[in-house]
């Protein structure tokens, strides 16, 4: 009897830890630094079938600048690199080395949906001239196996490399809960390439250095 309660105890428990509460929220800091851009982006989700509100509050950017969620989140040195960060967040693989046409783009690929930021007039896209707009996004998911919480924003400079990056730091319960943080896919910095993060879903590894 007591085997059979200790049983149903630990089958509860193990049930509740799987609860998701909505809306969820994330929020990606840049902070201040000379020259790079600074401000917030901020995500929410009402529910795990509504598409991410996207709202972004940026300054300090140059005239269309490309910005990408990234699989790992920042490490402790800051580094944007390719190997700190890693490439785009692709897990359905959208596969563009393939040469097909876009859509479908790669759920990482942010400016490739909503249009590069602060871009110049005839780009196209809602930023046009801007670095503030709020867009709403089908394939940009805060919980499930294809969460982008956790992993890492970064904005490039026009020239395409590396400029900025921040962790999307979420949090999947009401006020008063503990947040969830990137640490679960935080890595050491180092040397050695880094293999695919504990979480991420097939394709979703390491991509060009270019990216």
């Amino acid at each position: 009897m007591m085997m059979q309660r200790s049983l149903l105890l630990l089958l509860v428990g193990a049930a509740a830890a799987e609860v998701v509460y909505f809306p969820i929220e994330a929020t990606i800091t840049f902070p201040e630094m000379a020259g790079k851009p600074s401000g917030t982006i901020k995500l929410s989700q009402a529910s795990a079938t509504d598409r991410t509100e996207i709202s972004v509050d940026l300054t300090g950017l140059e005239g269309g600048n490309k910005w990408h969620v990234h699989v790992d989140a920042v490490p402790a040195t800051g580094e944007c690199s390719a190997l700190a960060t890693g490439g785009h967040f692709d897990p359905a693989g959208a596969n563009y080395s393939s040469g097909a046409p876009r859509p479908p783009y790669e759920y990482g690929d942010l400016s490739g949906k909503h249009g590069k930021l602060n871009a110049t007039s005839g780009s196209g896209g809602s930023f046009v001239r801007t670095g503030q707009a709020v867009v709403m996004d089908a394939t940009l998911p805060l919980s499930g196996a294809y969460s982008v919480v956790g992993r890492s924003i970064v904005i490039h400079k026009v020239d395409g490399s590396r400029w900025t990056c921040a962790d999307i730091v979420g949090k999947l319960c009401p006020d008063g809960c503990i947040p969830r943080s990137p640490t679960s896919r935080r890595l050491l910095f180092g040397a050695v390439p880094k293999p695919e993060p504990p979480g991420c879903p097939p394709g979703c590894g390491p991509a060009p250095s270019e990216y």
